[in-house]
């Protein structure tokens, strides 16, 4: 799921903002909550200049809406 690129830079740049994060039981719900969080501190703490959709088209490697993989 796309959250986890998400989850593993907000632990990287600020794993305090979890707890600020809440957190709805529907999956995309979450993993939009935890990106943006990231896409955030990013430009907060380290400076990107970037918007944060920028941000969290790297995070997710321009695959956050792609269909899912047929198996």
């Amino acid at each position: 799921m796309a959250a986890s690129p998400g989850t593993e830079r907000l632990v990287l740049v600020a794993r305090e903002a979890f707890g600020t994060i809440r957190y709805v039981g529907d999956p995309l719900g979450d993993a939009l909550c935890v990106l943006s969080a990231a896409a955030v501190e990013d430009r907060r703490r380290v400076g990107f200049p970037v918007p944060p959709w920028d941000l969290i088209g790297i995070y997710t490697q321009g695959r956050l809406l792609s269909p899912p993989r047929s198996g």
